[in-house]
């Protein structure tokens, strides 16, 4: 039992310490661009759904999801005479509620033997353990991330500002010849989004030439190619999310998604939540969740013991360790403007773009 209390208290030391990262340049420390992890996490994308995980069991095991979120009224009841004015009860507008299952999942794994135990190394247990899931965090991150950009890339839907069918990129000359930013194209998307009757700072998630106009913008001072940099900036305020994924998930190093705000929410669900799991399990093992050093969502951790005398004498054993989660994304459906709005058809809070250069 000692063991297992060392262990808890490790255990408990990774859940409160995985956020103190050091960032010096370190091989544990290395880390790819997840601009969609972070759009959707970011201030700039309220949530405009209530998400409530269903559960099986009294304190555990949760499933499905219960997303529940308002459409657009319309104006099925606007008149513009007196006489067609009255007191008639007409129907309650009702949030619409949609139960859904994650499609979508991550785990990665790793293991500490009974020789590092046993001898140790430069590190105690707790550091070990704090090490290794950090790191394994970072790769599920990663995955989470391609998985969700090749999502949304795969549901992008119409432009109608555009008009442009669902999964079309929208070329825009953004840079000229000597790299300097084109003044005809740079309000072209902020265009969009009020066309399309829709209102905020959209999320930009791309790299490639996305990068480089926006390092322009960055490095232009007060005029870069006929545009008051800082002046437009302060206007528009469009965001680039970096992303490391955009060439494998979009197709293009130089096309980019626009992000309507509040139309993309992450979801998951965990198994190991709740009492359930908070107590000793006959087979060696533990059952916990741990949060992302991140990102605000939680892992299912599972810690298992084989003592490796089932294959060998015994004397070395090991700990395995996996970290997964079930997860997705909720994009907005069509019913969410109604038929007022029917030139939105198709529209879904995410378009693209393919940044060009003449």
């Amino acid at each position: 039992m000692s063991f297992f209390a060392n262990l808890d208290e490790a255990l408990q030391n990774v859940r409160e310490n995985l956020s103190d990262i050091n960032l010096v340049n370190e091989p544990d420390n290395y880390r790819k661009l997840t601009g969609t992890l972070n759009y959707l996490f970011s201030p700039e994308n309220p949530s405009m759904i209530e998400a409530i995980m269903l559960r099986e069991g009294q304190a555990s095991k949760y499933r499905n999801v219960e997303i529940i979120y308002n459409t657009y009224k319309g104006d099925d009841f606007v008149v513009t005479t007196d006489s067609a004015g009255n007191c008639n009860a007409v129907n309650h507008r009702r949030a619409k509620r949609q139960v859904v299952s994650p499609t979508l999942y991550a785990e990665d794994k790793f293991t500490i033997d009974d020789e590092i135990i046993r001898h140790g190394n430069s590190e105690d247990i707790a550091a070990q353990l704090n090490r290794e899931i950090r790191d394994a965090q970072r790769n599920l991150r990663e995955s989470i991330n391609a998985q969700l950009l090749a999502k949304f890339a795969a549901n992008m839907g119409t432009n109608p500002a555009k008009g442009a069918a669902a999964g079309a990129y929208t070329a825009i000359n953004l840079l000229k010849a000597d790299g300097t930013v084109d003044p005809d194209a740079f309000d072209t998307i902020v265009n969009d989004v009020e066309d399309n009757k829709m209102v905020g700072p959209v999320g930009l998630i791309g790299l490639g030439k996305a990068r480089k106009y926006m390092n322009r913008l960055a490095v232009g001072n007060v005029n870069d190619g006929g545009v008051d940099v800082r002046e437009v900036m302060a206007q528009f305020g469009m965001a680039l999310y970096k992303d490391q994924f955009v060439t494998s998930a979009l197709g293009a190093a130089d096309r980019i998604l626009a992000m309507y705000p509040g139309f993309q929410s992450f979801f998951n669900y965990n198994l190991y939540a709740g009492t359930d799991f908070a107590k000793n399990t006959p087979d060696l093992a533990r059952t916990l969740t741990i949060p992302d050093a991140i990102f605000p969502f939680s892992y299912d951790f599972k810690l298992k013991y084989d003592d490796g005398c089932t294959n060998s004498n015994g004397l070395q054993g090991a700990w395995t360790g996996r970290l997964l989660t079930y997860f997705d994304s909720w994009i907005v459906p069509s019913d969410a403007f109604g038929n007022e709005y029917g030139d939105l058809a198709g529209f879904n809070g995410i378009t693209g773009y393919n940044i060009t250069q003449s």
